[in-house]
């Protein structure tokens, strides 16, 4: 990223071919809000239509500090701007889990509070830098998710191994 402002940033960027060699440099702008994240397609260099989703592991800056340095870290998002709802569950197992309980606390995000990323009181994927590996933090926790649409389902997160996120999930 080269420039930003509250509405926009500018990124340049090339795409490598097949045979290694530096492709084109690109210079974009891509327009955004805090409110309405965009989507991106570096092969087509267009911006996408946002689409309907419910939950999204990516990648996020965040600031480690034994390492003293902001690094991607992997994390869990959830998109409540389409009326996905998420509760969690720390004492309940999986298997015996068969409806939505009528006193699920639902979570909620906003710029000072976000429960499933970096540090948050139920992030998902932690990084260890004593042993510089991600870590699923708790995976007994079972995560019920409401995705806006009158569905609802069950979810624990089981491990992370070589970049790739193991997750059980099933209909309520």
């Amino acid at each position: 990223m080269t420039k930003a402002s509250e509405i926009a940033f500018n990124i340049e960027y090339a795409i490598q071919p097949n045979d290694s060699t530096a492709g084109s440099l690109v210079t974009k702008t891509v327009p955004y809000t805090a409110t309405d994240p965009t989507s991106f397609d570096f092969q087509t260099g267009a911006v996408l239509e946002p689409a309907d989703w419910n939950m999204g592991l990516v990648l996020a800056p965040a600031y480690i500090d034994s390492l003293d340095q902001i690094v991607p870290a992997p994390a869990v998002i959830f998109n409540y701007a389409n009326g996905t709802r998420v509760g969690v569950l720390t004492n309940s197992k999986f298997d015996d889990i068969g409806n939505v309980q009528t006193t699920m606390i639902w979570q909620t995000e906003s710029a000072d509070n976000r429960p499933f990323g970096y540090q948050g009181a139920y992030e998902v994927l932690v990084y260890n830098s004593g042993l510089q590996i991600v870590l699923v933090e708790n995976p007994g926790y079972v995560y019920i998710i409401d995705d806006g649409a009158g569905a609802f389902y069950k979810l624990r997160f089981k491990d992370w191994g070589d970049g790739l996120v193991l997750f059980e999930y099933a209909a309520l």
